[in-house]
């Protein structure tokens, strides 16, 4: 697994977001971290409606226990948003804890 640098850390905090480094523990590569935060951030707008500043707050809050997951105790993706997409035609799966995370082989036949 790559070591880090403090100042890539340093220098994702100021551009992007002080909870990218978090992701980045488990992802190890920027653009996933990136794109992790951005897929928990649309699940989140999904579940908690903008109406007003402490619903901002609210979803800050859920955003950050979501980062955390993901990146301190290293839980799938899957588990925190609860779905996964299967297979070439994309079918949505219902996914929790426990659930063995389905994974689609390119190539594979029935």
């Amino acid at each position: 697994m790559p070591r880090l640098s403090p100042s890539l850390l340093q220098k994702l905090t100021r551009t992007h977001s002080p909870l990218l480094p978090i992701i980045l523990r488990e992802t190890r590569d920027v653009r996933s971290a990136e794109n992790e935060l951005r897929w928990m951030k649309e699940h989140i707008e999904k579940l908690v409606p903008n109406t007003g500043e402490v619903v901002r707050r609210k979803r800050n809050q859920l955003l950050r226990r979501f980062c955390v997951r993901r990146g301190v105790w290293a839980e799938p993706l899957q588990y925190i948003l609860g779905n996964e997409y299967f297979g070439p035609s994309g079918v949505e799966v219902r996914v929790e804890r426990g659930v063995l995370v389905p994974r689609y082989r390119w190539g594979s036949c029935c």
